[in-house]
């Protein structure tokens, strides 16, 4: 036994990691490649959640947009006022074209999770398990849950990709238009 307790904001923290972790390696196992598909469809219905809890109980309406950048920041704007984020200075977005947004993440909430990921990668898909490089693992929660956004506020059929992953110093992706 130890004489040391987890604090209530730790406790918070951990329940993410866990969730996130857990989330993405019953993914993986079961659904092999297809476990990414599913991860996305998570991302963008966690988007939709917070959204509409942060409007149906705390009156914080998300403006709808029209591009892919207008988008995240909308989305980062409500981030802010829910403490989903610190500030938006933890964010750069980068519009490349009217159809590419490049998008640089620091203090990511989420990094211990993907720090999970990459020392203790899970296998992948039913027997026989297939072993996969841990950063083809990385899904990136949180350039997943702005794709859903797009998608959400700017109604734009949208795919994402991690670009580099460095947590928890910056992580950085795009979101891309898909026609």
């Amino acid at each position: 036994m130890t004489d040391r307790v987890v604090s209530r904001e730790e406790w918070g923290t951990i329940q993410v990691r866990l969730l996130w972790l857990v989330l993405e390696t019953v993914a993986w196992r079961l659904l092999g490649e297809k476990g990414l598909e599913f991860v996305k469809e998570f991302y963008e219905e966690a988007a939709k959640t917070w959204l509409s809890i942060m409007e149906k109980d705390y009156g914080v309406v998300t403006k709808k947009a029209k591009t892919l950048k207008e988008a995240v920041e909308n989305y980062i704007e409500v981030g802010v006022a829910g403490w989903l984020f610190r500030s938006k200075t933890d964010f750069i977005l980068e519009e490349e074209d009217k159809k590419r947004l490049k998008i640089k993440v620091f203090r990511c909430p989420w990094s211990a999770h993907c720090i999970d990921m990459l020392k203790h990668p899970p296998f992948v898909g039913p027997t026989p398990f297939e072993a996969k490089s841990p950063k083809q693992l990385l899904t990136c929660p949180r350039i997943g849950c702005f794709r859903g956004a797009v998608k959400l506020l700017a109604n734009i059929k949208c795919d994402y990709r991690l670009i580099t992953s460095d947590p928890p110093k910056i992580c950085e992706g795009e979101i891309t238009v898909i026609e």
